[in-house]
């Protein structure tokens, strides 16, 4: 199966375009019923990892930009708009969430992810290799 998709897999394409939420596309195109949370997120995951998928993936999402004229510019002018109705109406937390979406879309603010791991000295050790 190079680079032939199921039809399964072409609708979880589709469904994770619809929702933007991989674990939602895969139930909706597997029989997951059965399955838990953790193990429907670990199978979409791989999901959205086979080539086949990521790039249908990717053509779909094109597609849609196109489809709805949707740019970097036209996204920007958006969250503007909304800025401008938020300090109409005196509404800073909203001007502030566009403010914040305006700085995403320009990668001007990333989000910041703390990773915490604990191990204990023989786990060091044994890492290392000694």
């Amino acid at each position: 199966m190079a680079n032939k998709l199921t039809v399964k897999m072409q609708n979880f394409c589709y469904k994770y375009v619809e929702t933007g939420n991989a674990s939602e596309a895969y139930r909706q195109s597997y029989n997951a019923e059965n399955m838990g949370q953790d193990t429907i997120k670990v199978k979409a995951s791989q999901m959205l990892k086979r080539d086949n998928v990521r790039i249908t993936v990717d053509g779909l999402l094109e597609e849609a930009k196109k489809r709805h004229e949707v740019t970097q510019d036209s996204i920007t002018m958006e969250y503007e708009e909304a800025r401008q109705a938020a300090l109409l109406g005196n509404q800073p937390s909203a001007m502030v969430s566009a403010t914040t979406g305006k700085a995403k879309i320009h990668g001007l603010l990333t989000e910041k992810v703390d990773i915490n791991h604990t191990m204990s000295l023989s786990e060091i050790l044994d890492a290392a290799g000694r």
